[in-house]
């Protein structure tokens, strides 16, 4: 499994049992502010990971009121952005990849998963999303939408992603 953690500009990087985990430090000096709503991965050099290993990964909740959508997402008190560092601003799919999805990580049943891909395509569910096989887009990004009870905007909210090339 991956996990990609986005608070800074530190980087620490484990490779363990062929598993590799990525963070994202948070700062150490007095003066920090408050962490970027954008998660970021940096692409170092290493061996490819199969694409079908899911990877978590790990956002800043925003908060604040808004209503997107009668159903998908609705309402929602509180949201979290998932998205890559450039040249890609989201995951690409995995080569061959039959099973291309996004679910809540935090263990919430309540949350609303969005993707979009850079294609405009997008889609809306209650605690996970799939991806058509074969995907349209070449990326993809993605929003989880808290209806209630919204996660302090300090604690970094997971989701899983399958399928995608980390």
């Amino acid at each position: 499994m991956n996990i990609i953690l986005d608070k800074s500009i530190s980087l620490a990087v484990c490779a363990v049992l062929a598993t590799v985990v990525r963070y994202h430090l948070p700062p150490v000096a007095p003066h920090a502010t408050q962490p970027s709503a954008r998660t970021t991965t940096v692409n170092l050099p290493m061996a490819r990971l199969d694409g079908g290993t899911p990877t978590t990964v790990f956002g800043w909740p925003l908060l604040g009121n808004g209503s997107h959508g009668n159903s998908c997402p609705g309402a929602f008190v509180g949201y979290v952005n998932y998205t890559n560092t450039p040249p890609e601003f989201g995951w690409t799919p995995a080569t061959g990849a039959t099973s291309i999805t996004a679910a809540d990580g935090g263990g919430r049943t309540d949350t609303k998963i969005e993707y979009v891909g850079s294609y405009g395509d997008s889609g809306c569910a209650v605690g996970s999303v799939t991806i058509p096989s074969p995907p349209i887009s070449p990326v993809y990004i993605f929003t989880i939408y808290f209806p209630t009870n919204p996660p302090a905007a300090s604690y970094a909210y997971p989701i899983i992603l399958t399928g995608f090339n980390p």
